[in-house]
């Protein structure tokens, strides 16, 4: 997971959007577990945000696991918005996120799963946005 928050960090900020990592302790039906949310911002002319978002993890497990098409499409869809992005002058500003814990490490239900957008809304929340 390091090596893939480097390598995404990297992308972005050779774009030059603003990289935020957020991050967190989950709590899980295995105990906390720390995670990050990558937040990348590219402003624009309004304040107003757009966001788009996709998970860039895979499961957690204590056992074999090959997912080779789970976080990977959606973060290189993030990756090429990035690159679009800035290449470009954005009436709105555009906030891409790449979630962390987007899968279950137990068994998926409404607290199992989705711990980085759960955790990036409740954050969002408490702001007042």
């Amino acid at each position: 997971m390091e090596q893939s928050r480097e390598l995404i960090t990297g992308e972005l900020h050779a774009t030059g959007a603003a990289v935020v990592l957020d991050s967190f302790t989950a709590s899980t039906a295995l105990g906390p577990i720390p995670m990050t949310n990558l937040v990348a911002k590219t402003p624009g002319d309004s304040s107003a945000v757009v966001i788009i978002a996709g998970h860039y993890d895979t499961k957690r497990t204590n056992f074999p696991f090959v997912d080779a098409n789970d976080g990977g499409p959606g973060a290189a869809f993030l990756l090429e918005m990035a690159r679009v992005l800035a290449r470009r002058g954005n009436t709105l500003t555009y906030w891409l996120v790449f979630f962390d814990g987007g899968e279950d490490v137990h068994r998926w239900s409404a607290t199992d799963g989705l711990y980085g957008s759960r955790h990036f809304v409740q954050k969002l929340r408490r702001k007042g946005h």
